[in-house]
């Protein structure tokens, strides 16, 4: 990707930085789920956000253009 120009070095260290964070809020997530709520419970959580984030892309993609 840095070949092709896709992804630039900015993006490769945003990601390495990143990482450790999102696998930290991975396993927080998985803990707080665990023995807590049903498995229902957590796939309704999980379509929740992911909708949310597809209509705030949305929403942006019109606002800003």
């Amino acid at each position: 990707m840095l070949a092709t120009g896709v992804a630039g070095w900015d993006a490769l260290a945003r990601a390495v930085v990143l990482f450790p964070m999102m696998i930290l809020g991975a396993w927080a997530g998985g803990r707080l789920f665990h023995g807590l709520a049903s498995e229902r419970l957590y796939r309704n959580v999980a379509l929740a956000i992911l909708f949310a984030t597809g209509m705030f892309g949305l929403l942006r993609s019109l606002v800003v253009a």
